[in-house]
């Protein structure tokens, strides 16, 4: 809703609704809404690594979350038009700090014991690190947040 209000009154508005209404074409898109299983929530194990996109050859999800990059990149094709900046521009980008009780999978143990190992010897950061939550198409109870962090100038800086 927030990407429609955001182009409220303006032809970019109306395209949007017709979008929404003959479907997203791209095929990652496709994709998450199809399956439940891949509707996440999806949360970076490791803090540092949302601020090295490049580095963990991971999306931006500070800059903008994948499903609505999926969206523009259909607008786009479809009416020659980018309307990602502009959406870019609205989003304030956060940090979600929340527990779990989903067991730990040992890539996630190996993975911070790894990432402390190159901290400590002061080593490049890599994607071995590199390793998600993913809700499983269960959302995070608000019991379970303990901490949201807005990044300030975010997307200016990247």
């Amino acid at each position: 809703n927030k990407v429609f209000n955001l182009f409220k009154n303006t032809k970019h508005y109306e395209n949007l609704r017709k979008l929404k209404v003959d479907g997203v074409v791209h095929s990652d898109y496709k994709g998450k809404v199809g399956c439940y299983l891949n509707w996440g929530p999806y949360a970076l194990l490791i803090r540092e690594t949302a601020f090295n996109s490049d580095k963990m050859h991971n999306h931006d999800y500070l800059k903008l979350p994948e499903i609505i990059e999926h969206i523009c990149e259909d607008y786009l094709k479809k009416y020659s038009v980018e309307i990602k900046p502009k959406i870019i521009e609205s989003l304030k980008p956060c940090i979600v700090k929340f527990w779990s009780r989903k067991p730990l999978y040992k890539t996630y143990i190996s993975a911070a014991i790894y990432y402390l190992y190159c901290k400590i010897h002061n080593e490049e950061l890599c994607s071995l690190i590199n390793r998600c939550y993913d809700g499983n198409g269960k959302g995070i109870p608000f019991a379970q947040i303990e901490k949201i962090e807005f990044v300030e100038n975010y997307n200016n800086t990247h």
